[in-house]
């Protein structure tokens, strides 16, 4: 617990910077998002003793662009028996990764539809 908060605390923050989606750019701009970042192992550790595990992994790529190369790989955390959220974000290769936000109390949409319709 120690080590954790140790690396809490001395943690970076990071920010990650590429020309923002075109269906976005009317209103939006990119900011600096504070995280807390911590090494790889350890962030394996601390979700193990949240009882938390990986649900989807995704990739940011350049430019916003389906086919950009990969520039960040976000992880969706989830606490199976304790209704806790987590998400991470980290670089390719990197040996860290930084936790964006942690929730508590989370609740799913009963009603999603995987499989939506088109409007008519």
């Amino acid at each position: 617990m120690k080590k954790l908060i140790l690396l809490l605390i001395i943690g970076v923050f990071i920010a990650f910077s590429s020309q923002a989606d075109e269906e976005l750019n009317q209103g939006s701009w990119w900011e600096q998002v504070p995280a807390i970042c911590i090494s790889n192992e350890s962030l394996w550790e601390y979700a193990k003793r949240k009882e938390m595990q990986p649900l989807n992994v995704s990739y940011g790529r350049t430019g916003g662009k389906p086919d950009g190369e990969v520039v960040y790989i976000v992880t969706y955390w989830v606490g199976i028996d304790t209704d806790e959220t987590m998400a991470s974000v980290m670089t390719p290769n990197s040996n860290y990764s930084c936790i964006l936000f942690r929730t508590f109390d989370v609740k799913l949409n009963p009603g999603f539809d995987f499989n939506p319709k088109p409007n008519i």
